[in-house]
Parts: structure tokens; C-alpha cells; sequence
């Protein structure tokens, strides 16, 4: 059994029109949810995890605060170019190669790629994977070179409007 969490990132800023997309920092509404929903994330994500994140700088302050509330030291985050705004194939050749010893895997990117990667391998129909979401997915298999269409099962997606859902410390 292998678990894969696919994470969009916080809510971007389009304020600044000159920037490069991959340089695009979290908005005020990314700034305010991340933390929630990264609190939220503890009571789900097991560890341990692997974690693999785009380098964008959107997803890079994503991927440290949720790994900042799970106690992950951010040293063992893998950032890399080949996420930045992936499609669901180049997902798949990035989850292929994990080593199988890796049961779990958490993977911090960018739409479209995200959604039709979970539609492909699920049988989910998602419309859009909402920015702050995570998506938890079990598959039946020993290998992630064994994740392909229709193998795994959405166990569930948290994102900022399920927030009811989540109960925060005060």
C-alpha cells in the first residue's frame, strides 16, 4: 500500500504584472490560509513522508510551512524545475522513479498538472484541485512504477472551504 498527498499551493499574487510567473509570491488570502490548513494537515499527512516540491517561490513557502507544523525538517525537502507546472505525465515519470521503500509521498505543485493527475490514476472527475488543497490518495500496489490509470482511490481532498471540518487549536 502506498499513500501519495498531492498539495496545489497557497493562493499566488498576480499584483505584480512584471514578475515571472515562477517568481510569484503567496497572496494575502495564501498568507492567511496556509497556516490553517497547514495545522489541518497534521492530524492527516502520516509519517514518515518524502516530500518533493516545484521550485517556484509559491510552492516553496507552501511546502515549508506544511512541513514547518508536521516537524519535517525542510532539509529533507527535494525542490525541483521538473515540477514547476507539470502535467499529469511528467507527474507519473517523477512518482515512477520514487524508490519503493518510500510508502508515502507527498508532492507540492501547480494545476492543471495536479488535477489530471488525480483524475487519471483515480476515477475521480475533478474540475480543479483548489489552491491549499491536499489531496490523499491510497493505491493497492508495492511498486510506484505501478501507479497508472485507475489504480489508486481518492480518499479525500481538504482545501480552506472544508475548514469546518477541521478543528483548530485556539
Amino acid at each position: 500500500m502506498k499513500t501519495l498527498y498531492l498539495l496545489r499551493h497557497a493562493k499566488s499574487s498576480w499584483k505584480d504584472t512584471g514578475l515571472p510567473d515562477h517568481e510569484r509570491p503567496l497572496n494575502t488570502r495564501g498568507k492567511r490560509n496556509l497556516p490553517i490548513m497547514a495545522h489541518c494537515f497534521q492530524a492527516e499527512i502520516d509519517l514518515p513522508v518524502k516530500i518533493i516540491s516545484s521550485d517556484a517561490k509559491r510552492t516553496k513557502k507552501t511546502i515549508r510551512t506544511v512541513a514547518d507544523h508536521l516537524g519535517v525538517d525542510i532539509a529533507n525537502i527535494t525542490l525541483t524545475s521538473d515540477l514547476y507546472m507539470a502535467d499529469a505525465d511528467k507527474l507519473l515519470t517523477i512518482i515512477h522513479k520514487i524508490p519503493d521503500q518510500t510508502r508515502r509521498l507527498l508532492i507540492c505543485g501547480h494545476n492543471p498538472g495536479l488535477t489530471d493527475c488525480i483524475n487519471f490514476i483515480t476515477n475521480a472527475n475533478l474540475v480543479n484541485l483548489p489552491t491549499c488543497a491536499l489531496a490523499i490518495i491510497n493505491a493497492k500496489i508495492d511498486h510506484w512504477s505501478e501507479l497508472t490509470e485507475k489504480s489508486a482511490q481518492l480518499i479525500k481532498i481538504l482545501s480552506p472551504k472544508s475548514l469546518i471540518n477541521c478543528e483548530i487549536d485556539q
